[in-house]
């Protein structure tokens, strides 16, 4: 049997191009857990966000508090499908660096 090695799956291209439908099919696999952010935003903060500008407020929160919760899951050997915004250098940053800390396959 081969052994499960934890992997972050993160993806990057235009808005309606099949990124979330994409995420959510192999989050299907076993021992893999999908992380929304569109799910998590909508349901801390919907009744505050009304703007583009609430969107990049609360969206900006994120990358401190999903790293280590991230780095945590691929730890115990869980793998993890982020279906997050990856459209400018930061984002895709924070997201390398999830992987270059914890030495995780993506």
């Amino acid at each position: 049997m081969a052994e499960h090695s934890p992997t972050l799956y993160m993806f990057c291209g235009k808005i309606a191009s099949g990124k979330s439908t994409l995420a959510f099919e192999l989050s299907q696999a076993p021992n893999t857990v999908l992380i929304s952010e569109d799910k998590w935003l909508g349901a801390l903060f919907a009744d505050q966000m009304s703007t583009g500008a609430d969107y990049l407020h609360y969206s900006s929160k994120f990358p401190t508090v999903m790293a280590p919760h991230v780095a945590a899951l691929l730890g115990v050997g869980i793998s993890v499908v982020l279906d997050f915004p990856a459209n400018t250098v930061a984002q895709r940053r924070w997201m390398r660096n999830i992987v270059q800390q914890g030495g995780f396959a993506h």
